[in-house]
């Protein structure tokens, strides 16, 4: 038995604190259906206490039984249940759905990103533990969030789907659950990365048309690097002073307003919006070039302009539903996780006071 088979007794014994437990509260524990259980016991497959409770008899399990059937079992691992391909049609199901193991759907996007990460989980050997798959955290750097993230949730996500279907025990979730990764604190924009963005966007517009058209529109309005590439010349209504999204994370179409410096910009523009031919790598790419002539140290991405859009704006008294509502944000809460100021704002704020 492995030293982490070993911390899983260890934590077993420590969360057993009762000598006896019923079919009921054993099945929850090793995740096994009651039926399986009871089976097992009529069987004298596993040692148990009867006792009766009116007509009926009533088979309770020793704290020691069911940590017996931990260590012969070897919980986190798939064994005669089949493999781990198997059971990836059902996951697909639940997640897509929002079914038992999610409050609401994934968005497509979520969805693609968890299974990307899923195909390397699958290509494990049979019977392989999650920890084999999940031990590859550590050597992702604490920069790279979004990855090491998608590493971790699409491993619980998955482990939550086969213990749905009784292959692993809910024990195995607490085992994931030590992988999680620390969260690095949120990126502060500090008024020398509004800057940077400034000096990118004047740049483009006098070296690189395309990109400056990219960081217009981002800047302006808010939107995903993921939307902007889905975006159509039919989606933007001059007349009315509205860009409609139509391919947004959550599914679901919103219509955020023109700034007037977009407006100015829009009505000189002609013919097909320039990236609705490029990809997301396309994109990075033009801002990667045009960071590099402006000297930085650092590529200046589309998420790092959309936190530019939100903060500056916040700043200047927007209201905070306005912009949640721009960004499509499911909660105000992760709009609110954007406006992160530094020190020098609070006093030059307080200043005017």
């Amino acid at each position: 038995m492995s030293i982490h088979d070993n911390k899983l007794i260890t934590q077993l014994d420590q969360m057993l604190y009762k000598d006896e437990y019923t079919l009921k509260e054993a099945s929850y524990i090793l995740g096994k259906s009651h039926q399986t259980l009871w089976r097992w016991c009529k069987t004298n497959h596993i040692s148990y206490i009867p006792k009766s409770q009116g007509s009926k008899p009533v088979y309770y399990l020793h704290r020691q039984t069911i940590i017996d059937l931990v260590k012969k079992k070897s919980l986190p691992t798939i064994k005669e249940e089949g493999s781990w391909k198997s059971h990836i049609d059902y996951w697909e199901t639940l997640v897509t759905q929002g079914l038992k193991i999610t409050s609401r759907p994934y968005s497509q996007r979520t969805f693609d990103d968890y299974k990307y990460y899923l195909d390397k989980l699958l290509k494990l050997p049979q019977g392989s533990y999650f920890d084999a798959y999940l031990a590859g955290l550590k050597d992702i750097p604490i920069e790279h969030d979004s990855t090491r993230e998608h590493y971790y949730k699409a491993a619980l996500s998955y482990a939550k789907a086969l213990v749905e279907i009784g292959c692993i025990s809910k024990l195995t979730l607490e085992q994931i659950k030590e992988y999680k990764p620390t969260r690095k604190q949120g990126m502060i924009v500090k008024p020398a990365i509004y800057n940077d963005v400034v000096k990118v966007r004047e740049w483009s517009k006098k070296n690189d048309e395309v990109c400056y058209f990219i960081v217009m529109m981002l800047l302006n309005t808010g939107m995903r690097v993921s939307e902007l590439v889905h975006l159509k010349r039919s989606d933007i209504n001059l007349d009315e002073g509205s860009v409609t999204i139509k391919k947004s994370k959550w599914g679901k179409t919103r219509r955020v307003g023109i700034t007037i410096e977009l407006m100015e910009y829009l009505r000189g523009y002609t013919g097909e919006l320039y990236t609705c031919y490029m990809s997301r790598r396309g994109i990075n790419r033009r801002l990667e070039k045009a960071s590099k002539h402006c000297g930085l140290t650092y590529n200046v991405s589309p998420h790092q302009i959309r936190r530019v859009f939100v903060t500056e704006n916040h700043k200047q008294g927007k209201p905070l539903v306005v912009l949640q509502r721009a960004c499509g944000h499911s909660s105000i809460e992760v709009t609110r996780g954007y406006c992160k100021i530094t020190e020098e704002d609070v006093v030059e704020g307080m200043s005017e006071w």
